[in-house]
């Protein structure tokens, strides 16, 4: 099987008015991928495309009625324009990236065929950026194609990523490759420590990104979900401060080490 992209029937092609394109796959904490299936859900977005890959991993889903289906890239679409958005979006969320280099490739070239064909004007692709501890008040940090778009990350307080380190898989590939077909974009990565789906640093992530790009969204149920990490982070801390011969957390200068970002 060749990777592809299969139309939902009726829903090829749409009509969008310069529409940005907006991506959360899975990767450290799931940031992306929480972030954007939060902003598909209030939005009420349609479901218009799957992407089907021989690179991602060789298992298929079960639903709870006993139904499978092969693992896949998701697309949607919200025509915000039509209740005085700027912009309509498509979003890009799905099970898995591919596990090879090749494919990340294949695929990232595959979205940004879609995203030519509907005339993307931008590309914002959502991460996570794992320091190995966590944090109640998770940083944002960005990257971009521009200038420009570099000085509007700053103007929302968003922190430049100045650590040369990779940004890896499709969050990175997506504006990197995109910015050859002349599409702008930008990377915002929220700080998790990586060993959990992070629902307060999706959180973050968004209200950043809404003022970037200028659209309305509820985030309180995802602040619940954030809130109830939280206390279960609390409450895992006391577990621990209690167990007897526990070493002392680590200082607030081995916090700052910031390893590894997707």
């Amino acid at each position: 099987m060749k990777s592809r992209i299969r139309f939902l029937k009726d829903l090829d092609p749409i009509s969008l008015k310069d529409p940005i394109l907006i991506q959360g796959l899975p990767g450290v904490g799931n940031v992306g991928k929480l972030g954007v299936s939060h902003m598909i859900q209030e939005l009420k977005a349609i479901y218009f495309a799957e992407l089907f890959s021989y690179t991602f991993p060789y298992h298929v889903l079960v639903n709870n009625d006993g139904i499978l289906r092969l693992l896949r890239n998701e697309f949607w679409f919200s025509q915000l324009s039509k209740s005085g958005g700027k912009h309509d979006v498509i979003f890009i969320t799905g099970d898995y990236q591919s596990q090879t280099p090749e494919g990340q490739f294949t695929i990232v070239n595959m979205i940004l065929d879609l995203a030519e064909k509907y005339k993307v004007s931008q590309i914002y692709t959502l991460g996570g950026y794992a320091t190995g501890s966590v944090s109640k008040y998770p940083r944002v940090f960005g990257t971009a194609t521009s200038l420009s778009l570099i000085k509007q990350l700053k103007d929302e307080e968003i922190e430049i990523n100045e650590s040369g380190g990779p940004i890896v898989g499709a969050s990175g590939l997506l504006i990197g490759l995109g910015k050859m077909r002349g599409i702008e974009g930008a990377c915002l990565l929220g700080e998790t420590s990586g060993f959990m789906a992070d629902a307060l640093s999706a959180k973050v992530v968004l209200e950043k990104l809404i003022k970037l790009v200028e659209i309305e969204l509820d985030l309180g149920p995802l602040a619940i979900k954030a809130q109830n990490l939280t206390k279960l982070i609390d409450q895992m801390k006391q577990k621990q401060r209690h167990r007897p011969g526990t070493r002392r957390q680590e200082s607030e200068e081995e916090k700052d080490d910031l390893s590894y970002i997707g």
